[in-house]
């Protein structure tokens, strides 16, 4: 039998193995919660900024692609944000849908347009040609655009969205807010949320929520693959910048002591293994986060090297201005890699049907092959065009990433993995199609047996009825 000491320590042990890993946290009412929070000052000061800190999160470009069966959808919401033939050409000398009609007449070429400065109407203009348009969002002061062709099939639309400096403002305030733990009811416990954690995801929901303005945005005006794709995923890529705070990579980690908490990590300063930086423009980071959908460039604003750029001289405006003509292609060359991977799952997820009705099955699975073409015409051009270097992998191979004893360019890395991506979509599209062809072939097979067994049933029905016909007037006869 067991001694009441003996269960004292049993009832207690639960709640220390469950704080022992983390799953119980404090509660005003605990009495550990003054030892526990005590944690929270030292995670608060690691946490938050000098005092001549800033943060900026300068602008966000938002990628789209579209096929040919995009294309006249492109045209009809080129149109209807005010970029028609006559306005065009009155404004800027360029034509971006005869441009569009162009490229159809050649097989191989390419090249960018560039599609100026725009804004919403009824705001202060931010340039002395800015185009007016009635759509966009309310977290947007302007965005500037340029259209491209990076293979004869697929063509990219990207968006600089600059952003309204109440965004820096909104991540100076969260990182310097002190915060109190507090505890999440879980099944067998509970997840202690410390400031470190609720500080990194307010900076996540600033993030998402500006994203989902841009796939919004784009959704409803410039449709393409990503905007049409179920589950599909519009990919970005931000510029964030520091005063003080320069991104560091791994060597420099190793070297230096920062706090476990630092403020480095929340921005997105603390780079891994998956960097790359500009050869020409000084302190200037490329890094792809682990969702592969949204990359983020990233630097000290004093050590931008930016050719005539100085800090003094230039405001934010005109570093976006310029560092948008820099690099402007980079963000197509990088968004290939989500292109390929989001055309892998649809051509691997949801080819069978289970409809009952092998008339609805059918019409299913033809459609879905129909829906299809466009894949194995991207597939192979994406797979041609990463066998050359050149256009479009120009501007990514101004970054380039250094390990121990090895040298890559952004565009290197890119051209073989968008390469394999594309070999091995191509190879599964090949074999989801001959199996939906083959499981076709068998349900029409067995529905072809089903008519005729009905159609088997029928004949009888007739040749019975038939018979009655003809012995009927005999009947008839005798009975009369």
């Amino acid at each position: 039998m067991l001694t009441t000491i003996g269960k004292s320590v049993l009832s207690r042990l639960p709640a220390k193995l469950r704080r022992l890993f983390h799953l119980e946290a404090l509660s005003d009412s605990s009495t550990d919660g003054p030892s526990l929070r005590s944690f929270d000052e030292s995670t608060n000061v690691a946490s938050t900024p000098p005092p001549d800190e800033a943060i900026d999160l300068h602008c966000i470009w938002g990628i789209e692609f579209y096929t040919p069966s995009h294309t006249e959808a492109l045209e009809r919401g080129l149109q209807q944000l005010g970029w028609s033939a006559e306005n065009t050409q009155a404004r800027l000398g360029d034509d971006p849908i005869g441009w569009l009609r162009d490229l159809r007449r050649y097989r191989h070429g390419g090249g960018a347009l560039s599609l100026g400065i725009f804004q919403k109407e009824g705001t202060p203009a931010a340039f002395f040609d800015a185009r007016q348009v009635a759509s966009l969002p309310s977290s947007i002061k302007y965005a500037q655009a340029h259209i491209s062709s990076v293979a004869p099939s697929l063509i990219a639309l990207t968006v600089c969205f600059t952003l309204q400096e109440s965004y820096g403002d909104q991540i100076n305030d969260l990182l310097r807010k002190p915060r109190t733990s507090y505890k999440v009811p879980r099944r067998n416990g509970y997840t202690i949320r410390d400031p470190y954690y609720q500080k990194q995801r307010a900076m996540d929901e600033i993030r998402q929520s500006i994203q989902q303005d841009i796939s919004e945005w784009f959704a409803d005006n410039l449709p393409g693959v990503f905007s049409g794709m179920e589950g599909g995923v519009l990919p970005t890529c931000e510029l964030l910048s520091a005063n003080i705070a320069t991104p560091w990579p791994p060597e420099e980690q190793a070297q230096k002591q920062l706090p476990i908490w630092s403020y480095f990590g929340i921005i997105g300063f603390l780079l891994g293994f998956g960097y790359w930086e500009h050869q020409k423009i000084a302190g200037l980071y490329f890094t792809i986060d682990d969702s592969g959908y949204h990359a983020r460039l990233l630097g000290n604003i004093s050590a931008l090297g930016l050719v005539g750029w100085s800090e003094e001289d230039h405001d934010r405006d005109t570093l976006i201005y310029a560092l948008n003509e820099e690099i402007r292609h980079v963000g197509p060359t990088w968004a290939m890699l989500p292109l390929v991977e989001q055309y892998t799952k649809a051509v691997t997820s949801g080819t069978i049907t289970d409809e009952p009705k092998p008339a609805k099955a059918l019409d299913y699975l033809s459609q879905s092959l129909l829906t299809r073409v466009d894949i194995a015409t991207i597939a192979l051009e994406l797979k041609d065009i990463c066998e050359r270097t050149g256009w479009p992998w120009g501007d990514a191979d101004a970054f380039e990433r250094v390990r121990r004893n090895e040298e890559q360019t952004l565009g290197e890395h890119l051209r073989l993995m968008v390469g394999a991506q594309a070999t091995w979509l191509r190879e599964a599209d090949r074999v989801v199609r001959d199996n939906t062809s083959q499981y076709g072939n068998l349900l029409a097979s067995a529905e072809n047996i089903r008519l005729q067994r009905r159609i088997g049933w029928l004949t009888w029905a007739l040749t019975g009825l038939a018979v009655v016909a003809v012995a009927m007037p005999v009947v008839a006869e005798k009975c009369l």
